[in-house]
């Protein structure tokens, strides 16, 4: 609760700003309307590839354009006069904000690791009711992209910050997993799991 009160306090607080200071020229306004606008775009699009278990390759990739979105309507609240249009767009991207910071909350990568040229295996934090981090299998598509075809929930591991190929035989494989040891004393982790077969490409079961 205490979060969203700071969060809203912000935000109030950037839109006086243009209360205390000259009023921007139109073409400032203009230059910054567009930044957001586009800027807003690629957020969007990025969080629904994100829910549709479609990333962006690089590690940090999605919480960059969080940080470019943020600081974009940032700017936008606290140099753009106050007018009903820029209240329509307060009313929209504030939630579009809140909600993407928990998307990405719920999506970060704690650690990645290579099968082979065009799969990988990631950790990422889990949901509210989760025991653990969630294990993602990802394939390489459209060259800019990695989609999850394989999702094991079953890890009750947390504070995962390292993890390795230990092996991989009859269609399982082997992985060890560094963690925090709050959940489990063996560390690091031998986690066991049957892979897809249908999804996987040969070269990992060699």
């Amino acid at each position: 609760m205490l979060t969203v009160i700071i969060f809203l306090s912000l935000i109030i607080g950037l839109n006086l700003i243009p209360l205390c200071i000259k009023p921007v020229s139109p073409n400032y306004e203009l230059r910054i309307r567009k930044i957001s606008f586009y800027v807003t775009i690629i957020f969007i699009v990025s969080n629904i590839l994100l829910l549709c278990e479609l990333r962006l390759k690089g590690f940090y990739s999605h919480e960059i354009i969080l940080v470019i979105f943020g600081i974009a309507i940032l700017i936008y609240f606290a140099t753009v006069n106050n007018s009903y249009r820029k209240l329509w767009s307060i009313i929209f991207l504030t939630p579009l904000l809140a909600m993407g910071i928990i998307i990405q909350i719920f999506h970060l990568k704690t650690c990645e690791t290579p099968l082979d040229e065009s799969h990988h295996i990631y950790l990422r934090r889990g949901g509210f009711l989760s025991c653990g981090e969630t294990l993602v299998i990802t394939k390489s598509k459209l060259v800019i992209f990695d989609q999850a075809i394989q999702t094991e929930y079953n890890l009750c591991l947390r504070g995962v910050n390292h993890v390795e190929l230990n092996g991989s035989q009859d269609g399982k494989i082997s992985l060890l997993i560094h963690h925090d040891g709050e959940m489990d004393s063996e560390n690091p982790f031998n986690f066991i799991f049957k892979l897809d077969t249908h999804n996987i490409s040969d070269t990992v079961n060699e």
